[in-house]
């Protein structure tokens, strides 16, 4: 209870300091908004949203507030970056909401779990059923890890992260040698995976163990479900990997890169910081500081919109002459 008193004085606190009356409790979007709740706008493209007597607090920055403050019936409440204020009321408004909640016997570790040797658990990590730990694990404070999760040795886990459902953490890379009579064998990893603070990785998702050096992952990585992180890979912090992306061994990722639906990444590459990778890109090169790319195999994403405008003008100059057949098979 403490703690809701503690979270409810820090909500009105911001509360007042924004000029946002108490009556607006909840939160809700911009196009789901329910009244008397808190929502935020900051894309142009969605102005047609805000119809009058929504009966909304609506976080809005400088240029969305002049093209929406006479439209009545609604409190039109000016920040430099709504998105980051709403998410701040949000997460406050919905601090300790349990997207799963399981009821353990015993503790927050869930009898079903299994727990090797020399472990060391912070406080109120939350191990739920079915998941298996190695040894020489270490996982920090409030972290959780969902049902069936697989923690092989050697793992280092920061606080506050959130391991998702039947996902693999350390199982060895796929690297193979020849032996001397030239059959393929796998090469043991004798690497680690080390994990930040703050990172997400959903649901059967893979990270695999370093071959001699240890896979980093940096503080605040978002990582999706189906995602796959080779041996060796280094991921810089705040950065965004969506869903089905697979990414080879060796490749470093910087900082604030955000990596799309679908995405594969050759090993051994440089992604730049503040990188963005389109959704289904191929990546066989290196992608420099802030750079955009695209397409199959991956190129600067101007340059992939451009070719393909091309290729849509010549299509439609050679159908408006009649090009266009249907196939004749023999």
């Amino acid at each position: 209870m403490p703690n809701d008193v503690n979270r409810w004085g820090e909500v009105e606190k911001i509360l007042s300091e924004l000029g946002i009356p108490k009556e607006y409790s909840g939160t809700s979007g911009i196009d789901e908004y329910v009244p008397g709740t808190i929502t935020f706008l900051s894309k142009p493209k969605l102005l047609d949203f805000v119809k009058p007597n929504l009966g909304a607090a609506i976080l809005v920055n400088k240029s969305i507030y002049d093209q929406v403050k006479d439209i009545p019936g609604n409190k039109y409440i000016l920040v430099d970056h709504p998105p980051k204020v709403f998410m701040m009321l949000h997460n406050l408004l919905n601090k300790g909401r349990e997207s799963l909640s399981v009821d353990f016997d015993k503790g927050l570790i869930h009898q079903t779990a299994v727990i090797g040797k020399n472990v060391k658990l912070g406080k109120r990590v939350r191990i739920m059923p079915n998941c298996v730990i190695g040894s020489n694990i270490r996982i920090g404070d409030d972290t959780v890890l969902r049902p069936g999760a697989i923690i092989y040795d050697n793992v280092e886990i920061g606080s506050n992260c959130l391991i998702g459902p039947q996902s693999v953490i350390g199982e060895d890379g796929f690297r193979n040698m020849k032996d001397e009579n030239g059959n393929m064998q796998h090469l043991i990893h004798t690497g680690k995976v080390i994990i930040g603070n703050h990172v997400h990785i959903g649901g059967q998702s893979n990270v695999n163990r370093g071959t001699f050096k240890d896979t980093v992952i940096g503080d605040h990585v978002k990582i999706d479900n189906h995602v796959h992180i080779g041996h060796n890979d280094v991921i810089g912090k705040n950065c965004i990997i969506c869903a089905a992306t697979c990414i080879g061994g060796s490749t470093t990722i910087g900082e604030e890169a955000w990596i799309g639906i679908g995405v594969t990444i050759a090993n051994a590459l440089t992604i730049g910081k503040g990188a963005f990778i389109g959704i289904n890109a191929v990546v066989v090169r290196n992608v420099p500081d802030g750079e955009e790319v695209s397409g199959f195999y991956a190129k600067s994403k101007l340059a992939w919109e451009m070719k393909e405008i091309e290729e849509m003008r010549k299509f439609r100059k050679y159908s408006s002459r009649g090009g266009i057949h249907k196939p004749k098979y023999v």
